[in-house]
């Protein structure tokens, strides 16, 4: 037996009722051993002991049972505030419709966990391996210089074929021309995606903070991304609180994780659907929520959702990369001292809500001399970069980007 799926409710005090699934080596066997039994809680403890993941439950804000996977990572003494952190607030918020996705931390380890409520009971599943687990850092970096320096040579020469191209104004020339173009812009981010994957972990991902007007930043964002959704027949709506309020920021680093939560959102959306960009503020957060109405994400496929470089099914689905995006943005939140939640269920969309705090300063540190002009795209444009997964080739014509 592989994996265990907590779906049940508590019933009075004394009785769960589970659904065990067996995870079978073949798709078609998968469901096979799906069945539905009621038994003590005492009886379903011992089970959960023999579980290599660790499974915590908890009960009026307190942690109130641990197996023994769980019981290693000290939970008890750290404290439920501890483990949550800035998923605190967020927590308190939870009305147990979806299924969550969020990260947890136990001392100086922070692992991916999954919150699902039952009764009045909440379930939190918490990944084998921690949030930083993976390849080495080393080949990330290896990775993005190889890929950079061919495609530095690859846009220098089509800077210069395109034009001629164009000049025979010849239907099928440009559309291949904009499809070459597109895969271009796809290297680009998957290289950046790399290298900045690679410095973040590491800790050596400098920051270019800015005290930023953030209604209007968020709003830049959307009018710029909404012409682009809709050449997928997608429609974004914007909604943010009226006034100005203000947030120390990496612009670039802030833009960028929300332009991948926007382009996770294009992927799983078909045409005709919708998706919402929201802003709100509290006393302590900005929270940058990403709505859409398409086809949400299964338990087993939100549990790895923040793993880089994951595997998920179904295989040959193009819709699904390397697994950087979410665990960039994750990054990001954390270096302005917030969070990242994903909240999901089949059938019903999905909702990523990233918050960052209101209480930062800029950092002694930080990059803010106006000589430095760093723009981890190379001066393309970034919304092209970061949507270049789900953009048509159309809009990658060289008469439109160059």
């Amino acid at each position: 037996m592989e994996k265990w799926e907590i779906l049940g409710q508590t019933i009075g005090k004394n009785y769960l009722i589970m659904s065990v699934n067996f995870a079978y080596p073949t798709k078609e066997t998968r469901n096979r051993g799906d069945f539905l039994y009621s038994v003590a809680v005492e009886s379903v403890l011992p089970i959960l002991d023999c579980v290599e993941q660790p499974v915590f439950f908890v009960r009026d804000e307190k942690i109130c049972y641990c197996n023994k996977a769980a019981q290693e990572l000290a939970l008890q003494e750290s404290g439920l505030e501890t483990v949550l952190g800035p998923n605190l607030e967020f927590y308190r918020q939870y009305d147990g419709e979806k299924t969550v996705q969020l990260t947890l931390s136990f001392g100086a380890q922070e692992r991916n966990a999954t919150l699902k409520r039952e009764g009045d009971t909440d379930i939190f599943l918490v990944a084998c391996r921690t949030a930083d687990e993976g390849i080495s850092l080393d080949s990330l970096s290896v990775l993005s210089q190889s890929l950079r320096q061919p495609l530095a040579t690859a846009f220098s020469v089509t800077s210069t074929l395109f034009p001629l191209l164009e000049e025979q104004e010849n239907p099928f020339i440009q559309k291949q021309t904009a499809i070459l173009n597109k895969a271009l812009y796809q290297l680009l981010r998957l290289a950046g995606n790399l290298m900045d994957m690679s410095r973040l972990i590491a800790g050596e991902m400098p920051m270019y903070d800015e005290k930023t007007e953030l209604r209007e930043f968020f709003g830049g964002i959307y009018d710029r991304v909404k012409p682009l959704c809709a050449t997928v027949g997608i429609t974004i709506q914007y909604a943010c609180p009226t006034g100005k309020f203000y947030g120390v920021i990496d612009r670039q680093k802030v833009e960028r994780a929300v332009l991948n939560l926007i382009s996770n959102a294009m992927k799983f959306t078909p045409r005709g659907g919708k998706i919402l960009l929201r802003v709100e503020t509290n006393k302590n957060s900005v929270l940058i929520k990403v709505a859409d109405n398409g086809e949400g994400l299964p338990p087993e496929m939100l549990a790895t959702v923040f793993d880089r470089f994951h595997h998920r099914e179904p295989l040959g689905d193009s819709r699904w990369g390397m697994g950087l995006g979410l665990p960039y943005a994750r990054y990001v939140a954390a270096l302005h001292g917030g969070t990242m939640i994903l909240e999901g269920k089949p059938g019903e969309g999905t909702t990523v809500t990233m918050s960052l705090s209101l209480h930062r300063q800029i950092a002694a540190d930080s990059v803010r001399s106006p000589v430095v002009n760093y723009d981890y795209a190379g001066g393309f444009e970034h919304c092209l970069v970061e949507l270049a997964d789900v953009l048509p080739s159309e809009v990658f014509d060289s008469v439109n980007v160059n």
